[in-house]
């Protein structure tokens, strides 16, 4: 297969917590490895851990920078620019960027493919779940110059209420602000629309699909249209 650059296709899946982005995004791996596609997704890797040593390797992600210490300190500035609405808002979110960041930035460039269950836009998501400042200006105030992978497909995945809280109830941590019932579903939901719109505005050579998830036969119809999406744009 000729690829369509030197670098890895990067694929982001954005969405609500609960709406299956992890099970897609494993769906997609494999149905990649099937085809002789090679893929990686690293952050979904650290996230089937234990919780102890997932948040190790978290921390370490993070600390790769640690010559740099002038990044991490734009990087803080620009997320006490959200004002948070809590100090364990400010934490969370700070920590998850950070991370995520790090993560994309240091990725291996001889596999074919990126998949990020969480990559940037679902941390900027995140920054801005929980603060006044509206998302694009959050996104006019990210840096991107170390960001050197950013997604060249993104994939808006939803569902229905019923079925997410369905889903976040066979969660076997407590992972997420709304899990956790501090913030309610429509909130999210209506940050999550606007967040939506204002990607597909303001951000450029990039393209967007929106899947269903909600159904097995869903879940098999989408691995399929999103393979033959990734083929597509892997080809030139």
């Amino acid at each position: 297969m000729q690829l369509k650059k030197s670098s890895p296709l990067h694929v982001e899946f954005v969405g609500l917590p609960g709406v299956g982005k992890s099970t897609l995004c494993d769906r997609i791996k494999q149905k990649l490895q099937t085809e002789s596609i090679e893929p990686s997704d690293p952050i979904r890797q650290i996230g089937n851990l234990n919780r102890a040593p997932r948040i190790i390797s978290k921390s370490k992600v993070i600390l790769q920078d640690f010559q740099e210490p002038l990044e991490y300190v734009k990087q803080f500035n620009f997320v006490y620019s959200t004002n948070q609405k809590s100090l364990i808002d400010f934490v969370q979110v700070l920590f998850n960027y950070l991370y995520v960041r790090n993560m994309i930035k240091h990725q291996d460039s001889l596999v074919e493919v990126l998949l990020f269950d969480q990559g940037i836009y679902q941390a900027i998501w995140s920054i801005g779940l929980n603060t006044p400042k509206k998302f694009d200006e959050i996104l006019s105030d990210v840096d991107y110059n170390h960001i050197l992978n950013k997604p060249d497909l993104i994939i808006f995945v939803e569902t229905s209420q019923n079925i997410i809280e369905n889903r976040m109830c066979t969660r076997s941590e407590n992972t997420t602000r709304y899990q956790s019932q501090h913030i309610h579903y429509q909130t999210i939901n209506n940050k999550y629309n606007t967040f939506k719109n204002v990607i597909n505005d303001v951000i450029t050579d990039v393209d967007f699909m929106t899947v269903t998830n909600s159904h097995q036969f869903q879940l098999e119809k989408n691995t399929e249209l999103i393979f033959n999406k990734i083929n597509k744009l892997l080809i030139s």
